[in-house]
Parts: structure tokens; C-alpha cells; sequence
């Protein structure tokens, strides 16, 4: 089964935060309807999210214990090509 997440870091907050604080919300607040207000502010601000935080896949299946996660799956996925490329150490 296919999974979709999405990973955040710290680099990725501050990335959005600064985004955020940078955004020109002047047609927001220029706007007289509030739903139309609203769905200016909700599309713009869900496109920066889906920017600094873009959807990610991986693949569980039955024999995967049940309290692995889908980030900590890939994880353990980045780990293990560290470790077989040798810039990782095994301890």
C-alpha cells in the first residue's frame, strides 16, 4: 500500500514562516465578501504549505511492523543508501 506524507524540518518551518511573513495579503484584506475572502487566503497560504512541504510516497506493507511510520520508514530508507554509498558509519 502506497502512503503519502509529508515531511517537515526545521529548515522547512523557518522556510514557511519566512514565506509567510514576506506574502502580500493586500487582496485578501482589500476583499468585502468573507468567503471570498476566505478562499483567497486559504488557496494562497495552502499553496505555499504544499511548496515548502511537498507530498511524499513510500510503500508499506503487511510484514513492516505496525509502529513503523511512514517517515520513519523513509528514514531508514535514506540511512540505509548512506550507508551502502559509504558516508555513513554502521554505528
Amino acid at each position: 500500500m502506497v502512503v503519502k506524507f509529508q515531511r517537515r524540518s526545521p529548515e522547512q518551518n523557518a522556510s514557511l514562516l519566512r514565506l509567510l511573513a514576506e506574502m502580500d495579503d493586500g487582496d485578501v484584506l482589500d476583499c468585502h465578501d468573507p468567503q471570498r475572502a476566505w478562499n483567497l487566503f486559504y488557496t494562497s497560504d495552502l499553496s505555499l504549505v504544499e511548496s515548502v512541504y511537498p507530498m511524499r510516497r513510500v510503500t508499506t506493507t503487511s510484514v513492516d511492523a505496525h509502529y513503523l511510520s511512514p517517515a520513519t520508514k523513509t528514514m531508514l530508507h535514506q540511512k540505509n543508501r548512506l550507508m551502502r554509498s559509504g558516508r555513513l558509519d554502521s554505528r
